[in-house]
């Protein structure tokens, strides 16, 4: 400090090396604000591309489950469709031997020898 005319001055230089400290303790914090932002940005960007990545697997994971549930049901259906198959057949095979049993009972015929059949034997 200087004395001019019984008060305390500054001088310019010793003001301007100040006000450049000043500036560069702004421009620090400044600068360390901007890294946190930064920091916080890239911490929020991991994090919704974590979530992103477990939403896929969540719906990929759904879809084979929904895949195999909908194989399972179409499996089951084929497998009854076979099953009801093999007793309509079963159920022929009966009707067909019901009918060949009735036709040749001895004593059973018409008029002209052929084989008679019998009403209870063909509602059956």
């Amino acid at each position: 400090m200087d004395e001019h005319k019984n008060h305390d001055t500054v001088s310019a230089e010793a003001e301007w090396t100040e006000k450049q400290k000043q500036v560069g303790e702004l421009q620090e914090q400044c600068q360390q604000r901007i890294q946190e932002r930064q920091k916080q940005i890239q911490e929020l960007k991991e994090a919704i591309n974590t979530h992103k990545r477990s939403a896929q697997v969540a719906v990929k994971d759904k879809r084979t489950e929904k895949q195999k549930q909908l194989e399972d049901t179409q499996r089951n259906f084929q497998q009854r469709i076979q099953e009801r198959e093999k007793e309509l057949q079963k159920l022929k095979e009966a009707v067909e031997s019901h009918k060949s049993s009735a036709r040749y009972i001895p004593g059973a015929q018409d008029q002209e020898g052929l084989p008679t059949v019998f009403p209870s034997t063909l509602s059956g």
